[in-house]
């Protein structure tokens, strides 16, 4: 990130201005956005309640009774 960069103004307190600042920001945006999907999915109760809605994969799957015509 340069220093007389638009960015620099705005993140530059916060990443530092100079070699390895832009790659700063881009870790701090990817760990800020990858909260932002844990937290989203945690809010959706379907997803926060997978384990006990779906079948295990390893369970036998039950039959269907064939009845008789």
């Amino acid at each position: 990130m340069a220093s007389t960069g638009s960015l620099a103004r705005v993140f530059g307190t916060f990443v530092g201005i100079g070699p390895g600042s832009g790659m700063a920001l881009t870790f701090v945006a990817t760990g800020i956005t990858a909260s932002m999907i844990g937290l989203l999915g945690y809010s959706i109760r379907v997803i926060r309640n997978a384990e006990d809605v779906l079948p295990d994969h390893d369970a036998p799957a039950m039959e269907v009774q064939k009845t008789p015509t």
